[in-house]
């Protein structure tokens, strides 16, 4: 089976890149869920995951970690689009570092509540060929999963302090591009599929 992403003119790129980007969340809105006392875990991060992943959120769950009452917390993310402009090197790489941003930003939004690991899926639809699919489709992938303690994750934000990561990539490459390096270092990757897809 042969997984491929479509690689388009940047005109069209832009008309669903619309789609695919998003505005970081204003850090005042995630501060007032931070400081609402009423809202139980399950209410609060209901609010925060909106915040983080507009239009992208797919899913998520709350399982418990363990006998410590702390929790696992899974969230899958996703574009709505089986074509890119980047090219077979960028598409990979900026799906990593975009796995590294959402990680840091969720990891911050989540550090006042008792989850002790966070498990982020990203899933997209591909163009799907093969023996037992003589014609092209789309169907939707898991293609990138990851796990990273939240204590390594606050550990690292702590570490990087002057900078926020909801901070623009575009002003603050060196920093952001630092922070990320470490959350990818830290964390372990469970699923990797990026390697299968072909760029065309």
């Amino acid at each position: 089976m042969i997984l491929k992403i479509f690689y388009t003119s940047i005109l069209l790129s832009l008309l669903f890149a619309s789609v695919e980007c998003k505005e970081n969340p204003p850090e005042t809105e995630i501060l007032k869920v931070q400081n609402d006392t009423s809202l139980d875990l399950n209410s609060a991060v209901s609010k925060v995951l909106p915040l983080i992943f507009p239009h992208l959120l797919k899913e998520w769950k709350l399982e418990p970690a363990d006998t410590s009452k702390l929790w696992v917390l899974r969230a899958s993310y996703g574009g709505t689009t089986a074509l890119t402009f980047d090219s077979q090197k960028e598409y990979a790489e900026n799906l990593i570092r975009t796995q590294a941003m959402y990680t840091a930003q969720l990891a911050a939004a989540i550090s006042n509540l008792p989850i002790k690991e966070i498990r982020l899926s990203l899933t997209k639809p591909l163009y799907v060929k093969g023996e037992n699919h003589p014609d092209v489709g789309i169907q939707e992938f898991e293609i990138f999963r990851t796990a990273l303690s939240t204590e390594k994750a606050k550990a690292i934000l702590a570490e990087h302090k002057t900078i926020s990561p909801f901070s623009s990539f575009k002003n603050h490459k060196e920093e952001l591009s630092q922070l990320y390096g470490k959350i990818q270092a830290a964390w372990t990757i469970e699923l990797n599929q990026l390697g299968q897809i072909t760029v065309e």
